[in-house]
């Protein structure tokens, strides 16, 4: 149940294979996991002449699968995996009343909370990161997505006057970097990875 999310801006192309590519070599293997089995919902863009030579260059080749088209009740656990990841960005969105241009930052988030919530599998109760790397993941650092947040400016760049030592902006979520979190500031109309940052409500 463990699940990795890319954003894409077209599905066809190069560049879901590209992505594929990024999945198989890279994020796997960070947990020691082989690709044993490729199943799709059966869309033309996934089962590609290219992704399935791809596929089969591979030292341990996949068994390839694919559902019928329009068949969403043949992949149960997937589609009801992604309505779960839909409904959470809807109602972060909602919640934090951001516009709808930051929908991905709250489905990445949205994945990154169901991967450390716990479920059944085969091996007990526990979450899907915990399933794949025999640890409890720490969630003690999360807040609530799109809440009111601060990203401190270090005292090096600060001035020393009345002004704001802070950014004030929105937390996105854990960045991708080894340590930092995301905070969106709108005076600066960007993005801020830091680990020195505030949380409050909104």
């Amino acid at each position: 149940k463990m699940s990795w999310q890319f954003g894409l801006r077209s599905r066809e192309g190069s560049e879901l294979l590209e992505t594929l590519k990024v999945l198989i070599e890279e994020e796997l293997p960070k947990h020691n996991i082989v690709m044993k089995h490729y199943h799709t919902d059966g869309g033309k863009e996934l089962i590609s002449k290219d992704i399935k030579q791809y596929l089969q260059s591979l030292p341990v080749k996949p068994k390839v699968t694919w559902t019928p088209r329009d068949t969403p009740e043949l992949n149960a656990i997937s589609e009801r995996s992604n309505r779960t990841d839909k409904e959470m960005t809807k109602a972060m969105l909602s919640r934090s009343g951001l516009p709808h241009s930051f929908w991905y930052r709250a489905y990445s988030h949205a994945n990154y909370i169901l991967s450390r919530m716990p479920t059944r599998t085969a091996k007990g109760y526990m979450s899907p990161l915990e399933f794949i790397t025999g640890e409890v993941p720490d969630v003690s650092s999360l807040r609530v997505w799109g809440c009111k947040a601060w990203a401190i400016i270090p005292k090096v760049n600060s001035v020393k006057d009345h002004s704001e030592k802070g950014h004030a902006g929105y937390y996105m979520g854990v960045s991708e970097q080894p340590i930092g979190f995301n905070i969106f500031v709108p005076a600066l109309n960007d993005f801020v990875t830091t680990v020195h940052w505030n949380a409050g409500v909104m």
